[in-house]
């Protein structure tokens, strides 16, 4: 059994060594000025929380830590943060104490070679003191939370069953201790007890039953004996040296130092730990608060994710709704369609097998009377053969009776709708700013009567009439389709003597064309096409754009240059596609105007540059096309200085600042050359196939 003193652990840092918890040596001076520092600081927080509120509340209104019970602060105390359970060797770290093996494992998980490990709490990066010693003794580096041991220490000691000291070490006889003495750090039986208090020297030691000692009372209330000097108290502290000491140790080592008893210097520790306290409670209280409003807002964050996920839900059961009627539908008109065209067909079939049945029967009967037929035969009977085989004959020259005089189904779903309708699908819940879609609206072929070619449009212009214009270099003509006021629209067309290229609009009623080395000044109107003058020029454009009423810029192949010329045909200025020995493009194709600059789409770079009209680059876009054979084709722009850009089977729409804002179609079959007019009508024209016509839509959010 260890003696008294050996019972309970003392301070292994007493009687002349430093004292861990005191990180500072400071004056006296400087003592009292930071106390005064921290008294400010504690008034100016406590008059902050007793005055602030918000929305008519106390700002803090959440319990502070005098508010916890004995039981929870305790288990607060000496729970680690890490495992959740008593700390064993709790080591100090930044903002929290943890025990040594779980300080290790954070430091192991957090802190990479030569790097520090990041604070649990504030997230601080908290460097490890030597990091030359092997990394599985990093935690054994951080100060041991001695007061946190101690308790730990007394707590354990407390649960433990104690002999008396006196009757153990003097009778030997295991006699169950009932009192504390704190005073001698031991433990007596009732009868020791009452000696002991009895003895000189002895009557004024404080006793405790121990049925009723709390591990805080023995923390705070037994004497420290000096490490050095095993008999005597420790009752002064050195500042010199910041150690705890006894008054032998003074006497021996401590003479000259500045010395003070520990109550003093503890009870100044005491007011400064205690300004604390209160500024914990304000910091406790500010936590809380925004602990609440963090709470109250994931509560608020995950109703309006059921709220959205609700309408989601209901939005995409709509849609499927309305996909699965427009479906059955579809396939409804498809199935009655089928049915009317099988039951129309299966009549005219029947007429024509009439038809054939008659004709066959006639003409048997006429070889059975060529045959045998008699000359009285003949007479009586030849007529009314003939008369039929003529009537059948007539009936077989008469193709509409047997056309079919009805359209085909029209239930048909065309890949242009699809792709517009994945458009917007794809669009919900997206942010729509600048997002742009186009809706076909209708397809209309370019082959008119006098045709004698296959119609090859190279260049089209919608005007402002409404009016669609189209080169058509197969057939050396310019075509227009212009609506009908009824209705409808109507074809318009105007021969040329040359193949035309080119098309570009000088003024509202007013085009150019391009042909073989000339100009074509054409005045449109909804009745006709009237050619004004033809402009003599020194090369062939093979496209055309109006940069003012008078001035033109041209594209020319060979050598690779486009012109700026007025409407008489003189050359101003030539943009050579090399200039200083950079290239600016190479196979210039077509051509438009965006807010006074030139477009130029690059059929062998597949890009579209922007340049100004004394040939400075202002933006260069690039094709994203990964299509093989694919190339940048035509251009054209809106009344906002937008791009819109051919580019292999797809359409996109360019920003003035020459970025690709959004992909307004796809699966184009050989598209060429493109155009928007006004009220959002788009024109494309498709090789072979004539010119679809597209309304373009822009989505807007919510808050546009």
């Amino acid at each position: 059994m260890s003696t008294p003193r050996e019972a309970t652990s003392r301070p292994t840092t007493q009687g002349g060594s430093r004292l861990l918890f005191t990180t500072t040596e400071e004056s006296e001076e400087e003592r009292r000025h930071q106390d005064s520092a921290i008294d400010g600081k504690h008034t100016r927080l406590k008059s902050r929380a007793g005055t602030e509120t918000r929305e008519g509340r106390r700002l803090f209104p959440i319990r502070s830590l005098a508010g916890l019970s004995e039981e929870e602060r305790s288990r607060r105390a000496t729970e680690c943060s890490f495992c959740q359970g008593t700390f064993t060797e709790p080591k100090v770290f930044c903002c929290t104490r943890l025990c040594k093996k779980c300080l290790q494992s954070h430091i192991d998980i957090s802190a990479l070679e030569n790097e520090a490990a990041s604070c649990l709490v504030c997230r601080a990066q908290v460097n490890v003191p030597d990091r030359t010693q092997p990394r599985e003794s990093w935690a054994d580096q951080f100060r041991t939370d001695l007061f946190l041991q101690r308790l730990q220490e007394v707590t354990l000691q407390l649960n433990q069953k104690h002999d008396c000291y006196v009757c153990h070490s003097s009778k030997n006889n295991k006699t169950s201790a009932t009192s504390y003495c704190f005073d001698c750090d031991t433990y007596y039986c009732d009868s020791c007890n009452v000696m002991h208090l009895q003895l000189r020297g002895l009557t004024s030691h404080s006793t405790a039953t121990l049925d009723s000692l709390p591990p805080r009372d023995i923390m705070s209330r037994r004497k420290v004996f000096c490490q050095n000097h095993k008999d005597h108290y420790v009752e002064l502290f050195c500042r010199d040296c910041n150690a705890l000491l006894c008054k032998v140790c003074v006497d021996e080592s401590h003479k000259k130092c500045n010395v003070i008893a520990t109550n003093q210097i503890a009870a100044d520790k005491k007011r400064i730990l205690e300004g604390l306290k209160e500024e914990f409670d304000i910091a406790i209280r500010r936590a809380e608060e925004e602990d609440e409003m963090l709470r109250d807002r994931g509560s608020r964050m995950q109703n309006r994710v059921s709220q959205r996920k609700e309408e989601i839900e209901a939005a995409f059961k709509r849609i499927e709704n309305v996909v699965a009627e427009r479906k059955r539908k579809l396939i409804a008109e498809l199935a009655d369609d089928s049915l009317q065209d099988g039951l129309d067909n299966q009549s005219k079939m029947g007429q024509l097998q009439a038809l054939i049945g008659a004709l066959k029967d006639n003409g048997a009967l006429a070889e059975e009377m060529f045959n045998c037929g008699s000359d009285r035969d003949f007479i009586e009977s030849a007529d009314d053969l003939v008369k039929q085989c003529l009537t059948l004959s007539e009936v077989t020259h008469n193709t509409a009776r047997f056309a079919y005089d009805r359209p085909m189904s029209m239930a048909r779903v065309d890949k242009y709708s699809v792709n517009t309708f994945l458009t917007l699908l794809t669009a919900l819940g997206e942010d729509i700013n600048e997002q742009v879609v186009a809706f076909k609206t209708k397809q209309i072929g370019l082959r008119m009567p006098e045709d004698k070619e296959n119609p090859a449009i190279k260049d089209i212009q919608l005007m402002d009439n409404n009016v669609l214009l189209a080169v058509d270099n197969g057939n050396k003509c310019l075509k227009a389709i212009a609506p009908r006021e009824g209705g409808g629209h109507k074809y318009l067309r105007l021969d040329m003597k040359t193949r035309p290229w080119g098309l570009t609009c000088m003024q509202p009623n007013v085009v150019a064309v391009s042909g073989h080395q000339c100009l074509h000044i054409i005045t449109v109107s909804s009745e006709q096409l009237s050619l004004q003058t033809t402009v003599r020029t020194r090369k062939d454009y093979w496209s055309i754009t109006a940069l003012s009423p008078i001035n033109v810029a041209g594209a020319c192949k060979f050598p690779p240059s486009v012109d700026i010329m007025d409407i008489t045909g003189r050359r101003l200025r030539t943009i050579e596609g090399e200039q200083n020995g950079t290239v600016i493009f190479k196979q210039p194709n077509f051509l438009a105007t965006m807010n006074g600059n030139i477009l130029v789409t690059d059929r062998q770079e597949n890009t579209l540059i922007c340049m100004d009209q004394a040939g400075e680059v202002k933006f260069v876009y690039r094709s994203t096309n990964r299509e093989e054979a694919a190339h940048v084709r035509g251009v054209c722009t809106d009344d906002q200085n937008r791009a819109y850009i051919v580019d292999g089977s797809n359409v996109f729409m360019v920003s003035r600042e020459g970025k690709q804002q959004c992909q307004l179609l796809t699966c184009l079959p050989d598209p060429r050359a493109i155009s928007v007019g006004k009220d959002n009508n788009m024109a494309v024209s498709l090789d072979g196939r004539g010119v679809t016509f597209f309304t373009l839509s822009e989505l807007k959010g919510p808050y546009n």
